[in-house]
């Protein structure tokens, strides 16, 4: 799986956002945790990182186009 490096940082966000078809992506942190991310071009995207002590759980976190953080939270993907 392609680990998404770009996640670290605002500006790396926003060029992901920028620069990327909208559509879903699935890769894994720089920390090796399993992640989708669900990209809507040039307005935001949203991203569910495995919860690797919780099956099923994920952490969910939303940016906006430029890339700052909107919100988060842990739903249930089960």
């Amino acid at each position: 799986m392609k680990e998404f490096d770009f996640l670290e940082t605002q500006e790396g966000r926003a060029k992901f956002i920028r620069e990327n078809e909208s559509g879903i992506y699935a890769g894994k942190t720089v920390d090796g945790l399993g992640c989708t991310v669900y990209l809507d071009r040039g307005e935001g995207m949203e991203i569910d990182i495995e919860q690797p002590t919780k099956p099923h759980w994920v952490e969910v976190i939303y940016y906006d186009k430029d890339g700052f953080r909107e919100g988060s939270g842990v739903e249930w993907r089960g």
